[in-house]
């Protein structure tokens, strides 16, 4: 059984990654592998994408569905299925069946939501709509993002989500999924904030940078292909200077509005986060989850 206890974020990510590979270790390739959010109170867009990613993870290991014990919380359980978890992850997934398919996907009216549901990738014609949805979620709820700061934000989107069209090789119906969440801290002297993660299920970044032949010996590991794949130029296409920038973009702009940066692609999963003392850099092995997922946090400048 993997457990979930409290949040659900990148560090109870790599948590269940653990639990993961025990579980994986000590049954049958055949057994079904429970996983148990009942005492899950609280995600964050790190959380709900790599939940999406991990449950079709256990499917392809496993060539059985999982098993959802829901949370308890009914906050929490709500979350999971207004945020269209559910409903992406209900074809690999059993769980209480009410709960599935009921997800809504008419965005509805932004100022009665915190967050934009996961949306699906498919094409470059689905990136300009999100980032129409960005802005006038930004800018109704009343986030306090400069011109400057709202159009980099859509840059690091239309990014990755080219990154997810062209590169992920993804063989699910949706090349990828978007996802956004706006928090409001209560606790004085925390401005507030919104969060982006943008998922794939495809073949990951060390996969595709290996098809470089310039890079074939340079990734030994998931972290060392992420942390590669920052790097301005660096590509999984040989031979062409207008590639490779995507990731670099997004690492120069992260630094810039002194943002937080998660990445995770299969075994690997490479954080930047700032402290007092500076951007702090974190590397951890995993065992393999599929996919790619890139996250970053940006706090509103007051």
């Amino acid at each position: 059984m993997l457990k979930v206890s409290g949040k659900l974020d990148c560090q109870s990510f790599l948590d269940i990654a653990k639990q993961y590979r025990s579980q994986c270790l000590q049954t049958n390739s055949h057994n079904q592998i429970i996983i148990d959010l009942t005492q899950m109170t609280f995600a964050d867009p790190f959380g709900i994408m790599g939940l999406t990613l991990l449950v079709r993870s256990v499917r392809l290991d496993t060539n059985t569905k999982c098993r959802v014990l829901l949370p308890s919380d009914s906050a929490a359980k709500s979350y999971l299925v207004k945020s269209g978890c559910l409903v992406f992850c209900s074809k690999h997934i059993e769980c209480e069946r009410s709960y599935l398919g009921t997800f809504d996907r008419v965005f509805g009216n932004l100022l009665k939501r915190n967050f934009i549901p996961l949306t699906p990738i498919s094409s470059e014609n689905d990136i300009g709509p999100i980032n129409n949805q960005v802005e006038s979620f930004l800018i109704e709820n009343n986030y306090h993002y400069s011109k400057e700061e709202i159009n980099d934000i859509q840059v690091m989107i239309s990014e990755l989500c080219q990154n997810v069209i062209y590169h992920s090789e993804s063989a699910i119906p949706e090349r990828g999924l978007f996802f956004m969440q706006g928090y409001k801290p209560k606790m004085s002297g925390k401005g507030k904030f919104c969060m982006v993660s943008i998922g794939d299920a495809g073949i990951g970044i060390r996969n595709s940078l290996n098809k470089n032949p310039r890079l074939e010996n340079m990734v030994f590991s998931d972290c060392k292909a992420i942390s590669l794949a920052l790097k301005e130029g660096v590509s999984g296409v040989d031979g062409d200077r207008f590639r490779g920038n995507g990731l670099y973009d997004l690492n120069r702009l992260t630094k810039k509005h002194k943002a937080n940066l998660y990445i995770h692609s299969h075994g690997g999963v490479v954080s930047y986060t700032f402290k007092e003392s500076g951007r702090i850099k974190e590397e951890n092995d995993i065992f393999p989850v599929i996919g790619t997922q890139v996250c970053f946090s940006l706090e509103e400048k007051r």
